[in-house]
């Protein structure tokens, strides 16, 4: 099958374009500068590691979205998010996540980077008053986090507070929080319903450009995605019938192996 044929001519004027930027991007034989410039502790380490999780971005989405490579885009989806681990570690700019920080760990099934995600506490003073307060974005963020870690009560009344008087600005985050509402009352037909909203074409339009995961946004709905896996993590499986949420990626289906694939890495062990 020619995965190709199924996209519009701007799909795959865009997917080929990066096929270029990975082909173009700066070897020293096989391995990034980057990671000849960490290795011989040169120039700056995290602006090394924020290109190189670009790179990974980059390969891990055209495995999918041009070859439909489901191994390749969890391996490189893996990479993407212990990079993230490293940076993190290495600035000490640990923290609560935001959503698009979570969508590649969630894609890559491998549990040690994800439950890390899971454990970061607010990570300042502000952040704590904004993650309180429906009208600021750290609100929403926050919901995932408990999403995935199982603490209804506070999920769903968080997401109560919010429909309850739905803030002007953030009136386009409703479907979302319909969705946390529903997964805290284990209630599967609310969460199906939710996502149908969420990837309905009116909605979809509106909501499918995530600034932060700029390829994936051009395919899918990032959010349906992360709300189906976080879903599915807890044993629920949605019936949502859409291009915009693959069904391959929504099991819950580890790699044999995720090898780091730069000598730096290794050095980095996940608690």
């Amino acid at each position: 099958m020619n995965v190709l044929s199924h996209y519009t001519s701007e799909q795959i004027a865009f997917l080929l374009e990066r096929k270029e930027r990975i082909d173009d991007w700066e070897y020293i034989g096989q391995v990034p500068r980057q990671v000849i410039k960490i290795d011989k502790g040169e120039g700056s380490f995290n602006g090394c590691v924020s290109n190189l999780i670009r790179l990974h971005e980059e390969i891990a989405d055209y495995a999918w979205f041009a070859n439909k490579d489901l191994a390749t885009f969890k391996l490189h989806s893996y990479v993407v998010a212990k990079l993230m681990y490293i940076r993190a570690k290495a600035t000490g700019e640990e923290g609560v996540m935001h959503e698009a920080e979570y969508f590649y760990a969630l894609l890559s099934d491998h549990e040690p980077v994800i439950r890390w995600m899971q454990q970061q506490p607010p990570h300042s003073k502000l952040f704590k008053q904004r993650m309180v307060n429906p009208n600021q974005n750290e609100y929403r963020y926050y919901q995932l986090t408990l999403a995935l870690n199982g603490q209804w009560d506070e999920l769903g009344s968080r997401a109560d507070v919010f429909l309850q008087d739905i803030p002007a600005k953030m009136k386009k985050f409703a479907p979302d929080m319909r969705f946390y509402r529903a997964l805290a009352q284990q209630d599967k037909a609310g969460m199906e319903d939710a996502l149908a909203e969420l990837t309905s074409p009116k909605v979809a339009r509106v909501r499918n450009e995530v600034f932060e995961l700029v390829v994936a946004s051009k395919f899918v709905s990032p959010f349906a995605c992360l709300y189906a896996k976080t879903a599915g993590r807890h044993g629920f499986n949605l019936d949502v019938d859409t291009v915009f949420i693959p069904q391959a990626w929504l099991p819950h289906r580890p790699l044999p192996a995720y090898p780091d694939p730069y000598d730096f890495m290794r050095a980095w062990v996940i608690a």
